[in-house]
């Protein structure tokens, strides 16, 4: 809803959502300030303003995500920083978001401070992931805010981490979430006031727990590889992917990945929840995976780091130690996508109906694995951990009938449907079917044996009437059938064309030509916009890598731009290549050199323009 139609049935802290301050008052939390943050979508969770206004407890529609550990909420009045040699944080180790900094993170121990200048003090000893966690904030407001027609649900506050003869930083921290939204956003900017510089280290420790984690629960991340891990991980042999229920007296195993991008996700399709996180690899090159699957202690956590594992004697020693100097500011927008979109649109996608609408090619051998009924409730549990809100429902198998299915779907992830009709017929009529989510046809040329099928005269005709109706026209073509797509897209110039899988390139073979020519000559025509999809099931699967997809994604992006590229998932085909997830992965490794902006066009802004599309949040997140 717009700000009028909402602010007539809304007030701030309302029954719609809002932001709300309370003070804990009993046991060891008594005295903690809380901001209460509600979105009317079923998100709700804690801002623990006197915790340096970390993340408590969370829950969508009920459920709970955020782990709430043994220790419960404890004031910062009770942590003393030097007990228990350094591991005293854990007696405070609870909620969605722990952060460790803002001098040091990862393990403790002593490193030396002549930087600082003070004789007596040779050495700093730092405690497990540093002290910041355990310093109240300074709350500068909170409230919510209009930007257009998108209310945004805010708080903001400073940490002052700061000694006589030692650190002085301060993290300026800024949460926000829209009303009806599903997604919590920080911006946290870490500035250095000193006049010397100082050494600085960040890390998110991000806490989910059950029902979210559960047996079955998945760990997704576009992993290259495992550069480190703990002991426990070979003397115990727990699968770090999909989880097991709690284990009595499991030893937590930690990983170090790499990934080609920065998102990680937690996947419980039982319950058809999930929580994604996505941040900067600019601003955090490191990723960790920590498992605690012990009973009565049972959390996984995703932890984004400015730092690797060996920590800060390591870094030190190998002039990768970050130093703030005076007047300086570290940037660490966390939450929001680097793209910078907030909800992302599969414009590419099936259902499968097998009965009711056969596919001949699916009666092969090699798809097997897609030989059977593919609903949109499959699709919504694909999508989990993804950032997809929207999509481009598109036909598979010529048939008016199939498409009348189609349309008929009332599910509001379906934002537009891509359907058939035959071209063909003199009397094509497209005048019915205004005012439905149609907003293109499709016709499946790549099997038509006439490799000149879009020059005929009758089908010239039909694509003519497709412009009138202002739709577009989806080119499903193999190599052989460019040129004629290029006559048909320049005989038809009043009519936007959409390349499907940019032309399926060669990728199994590595070879680039003719392919690469024809896509180039295709993108000079204004008309023609091209979806970055279907890419996977063009290479040899399933050993492809993202370094054989990049060189035919950069083709694309240097001949279209982003602004006439769409992102698609070709799901449920990808499946024979690789997952749901895997594939939007891809996509996030080959855009992430691109500007937010670019990279917003790709994986949204395009195909709303294009389609014509209007969509809301998914529910749920």
């Amino acid at each position: 809803m717009d700000r009028r139609t909402t602010g007539a049935r809304w007030r701030p802290r309302g029954g719609a959502g809002g932001v709300r301050l309370v003070t804990l008052a009993d046991g060891a939390e008594r005295g903690v300030r809380a901001l209460e943050f509600r979105t009317g979508s079923g998100l709700a969770f804690e801002v623990l303003v006197d915790r340096a206004m970390d993340l408590g407890a969370a829950e969508h529609a009920g459920r709970a995500f955020g782990w709430h550990s043994r220790t419960g909420v404890r004031h910062p009045g009770l942590h003393e920083h030097a007990d228990e040699d350094g591991l005293s944080w854990l007696r405070s180790f609870t909620g969605l978001l722990v952060t460790g900094g803002l001098d040091h993170t990862l393990f403790g121990g002593s490193v030396e401070s002549a930087g600082y200048r003070y004789p007596p003090r040779e050495t700093v000893r730092h405690g497990l992931h540093g002290r910041v966690a355990n310093i109240p904030a300074s709350l500068h407001g909170y409230g919510s805010t209009w930007e257009g027609d998108r209310c945004v649900l805010w708080a903001e506050g400073a940490v002052r981490q700061a000694a006589v003869f030692g650190e002085n930083l301060t993290l300026t921290r800024r949460i926000e979430a829209d009303l009806g939204g599903n997604e919590i956003r920080l911006v946290d900017t870490v500035h250095n006031p000193a006049f010397e510089p100082m050494p600085h280290m960040f890390l998110y420790h991000i806490n989910l727990g059950w029902p979210l984690l559960d047996e079955g629960a998945r760990f997704v991340a576009p992993v290259e590889r495992t550069v480190w891990q703990s002991d426990s991980v070979a003397s115990q042999g727990v699968d770090p992917l999909v989880f097991p229920p709690p284990i009595p007296g499991f030893v937590e195993q930690v990983y170090e990945h790499e990934l080609t991008s920065g998102t990680a996700a937690i996947v419980n399709e039982r319950l058809g929840l999930a929580v994604s996180v996505h941040w900067s690899q600019d601003e955090f090159p490191c990723f960790f995976e920590w498992l605690n699957l012990r009973a009565g202690n049972y959390a996984v956590g995703l932890e984004p780091s400015t730092h690797h594992v060996g920590g800060e004697a390591a870094a030190r020693a190998d002039g990768s130690m970050t130093w703030l100097e005076p007047g300086g500011v570290a940037h660490l927008p966390h939450g929001v996508p680097r793209g910078g979109a907030l909800n992302h649109v599969d414009a590419h996608h099936h259902l499968r109906h097998p009965a009711a609408h056969p596919q001949p090619w699916l009666d092969q051998p090699a798809p097997a694995p897609i030989r059977r009924p593919f609903t949109v409730r499959d699709l919504r549990l694909a999508t989990l951990g993804t950032r997809v809100t929207c999509t481009v429902l598109v036909q598979a198998v010529g048939s008016a009938a199939e498409t009348e299915q189609l349309l008929a779907l009332s599910d509001p992830l379906v934002a537009g449907v891509v359907g058939w009709a035959d071209l063909t017929t003199p009397e094509l009529d497209l005048a019915r079917l205004r005012g439905t989510r149609l907003v293109g046809l499709r016709h499946g040329v790549q099997s038509e044996p006439d490799s000149r099928w879009l020059c005929r005269p009758d089908v010239r005709a039909g694509l003519r009437v497709v412009a009138a109706a202002g739709l577009t026209f989806d080119l499903l073509i193999r190599p052989d059938q460019f040129d004629a797509a290029l006559e048909a897209v320049r005989a038809v110039p009043e009519l936007t064309f959409v390349l499907d899988h940019l032309g399926k390139p060669p990728i199994a073979s590595g070879e680039t030509e003719p392919w690469a020519s024809r896509l180039r000559s295709l993108a000079r025509e204004p008309n023609v916009v091209a979806k970055l999809s279907g890419l996977v099931t063009e290479a040899s699967w399933p050993q492809w890598t993202v370094a054989d997809l990049r060189p035919y994604a950069d083709v694309a992006l240097s001949s279209f731009g982003p602004a006439r590229l769409m992102y698609g998932s070709d799901w449920p085909v990808c499946l024979l290549a690789g997952t749901y997830g895997e594939v939007y992965s891809v996509a996030d490794a080959l855009t992430a050199h691109l500007t937010a902006a670019e990279r917003s066009a790709i994986f949204g802004g395009t195909a709303e323009r294009v389609c014509g599309l209007s969509h809301g949040a998914q529910s749920p997140p």
